[in-house]
């Protein structure tokens, strides 16, 4: 259900952005960021939960398929900033978001069809806060969420900062975009040849 929510939401999302009213951009600025939410979260869990308890695959396959998907995620978002920039150019500003709500709404047809709802392990939420709150004891696990909130933190400035960076130097938003997604897809690329190349690095 959050993956099809997530379809909905940014759907929403896209098709406000043709409004002249701050407001209502406002509104679909607002529905965009919980959709993001939703994107680097409900996806993520549902395949950890198939490849566990449904499939009973190896832990082990875990960072090796995270690395592929994070490569290819790179490569379409390469392509997407140009076919992006096109449309930009001959439709307006605003045309990329109209392009992406047919994309969006199959995802969530292609969802409610294929995939089985799943709810992982149902606990209560004072347990799992005190769960989390635990692992805060166990310092790798700490140091770990202390720099994944340095990384989304930068990550959020970054995105706020990029587009009037750029402007001025003439670089179109949609090149600079698949640059950035490029450096992303090398990054996937190199962590996954260190995982399961010949550096056997390990992932916390």
């Amino acid at each position: 259900k959050s993956c099809v929510l997530f379809s909905v939401l940014c759907s929403l999302s896209c098709l406000l952005q043709l409004s002249q009213d701050f407001p209502v951009l406002a509104v679909g600025r607002l529905l965009g960021g919980i959709g993001t939410s939703l994107l680097f979260t409900s996806f993520e869990s549902w395949y950890v939960h198939e490849h566990l308890e449904r499939h009973d695959f190896p832990r082990e396959w875990i960072p090796d398929t995270f690395s592929r998907v994070a490569l290819w995620n790179g490569v379409v978002a390469v392509a997407a900033g140009a076919v992006a920039e096109l449309l930009v150019l001959g439709g307006g500003p605003v045309t990329p978001f109209v392009a992406a709500v047919p994309f969006l709404a199959f995802s969530g047809i292609f969802t409610v069809k294929n995939w089985d709802e799943n709810y992982g392990k149902r606990r209560s939420c004072p347990k799992a806060c005190g769960e989390g709150l635990r692992g805060l004891q166990d310092p790798p696990q700490a140091l770990l969420g202390v720099v994944q909130a340095l990384v989304e933190g930068i990550i959020l400035v970054f995105i706020f900062l990029w587009t009037p960076v750029l402007e001025p130097l003439g670089i179109p938003l949609g090149i600079g975009f698949s640059g950035f997604m490029a450096a992303s897809a090398i990054g996937s690329s190199l962590f996954r040849r260190g995982v399961v190349g010949g550096l056997r690095l390990q992932p916390l």
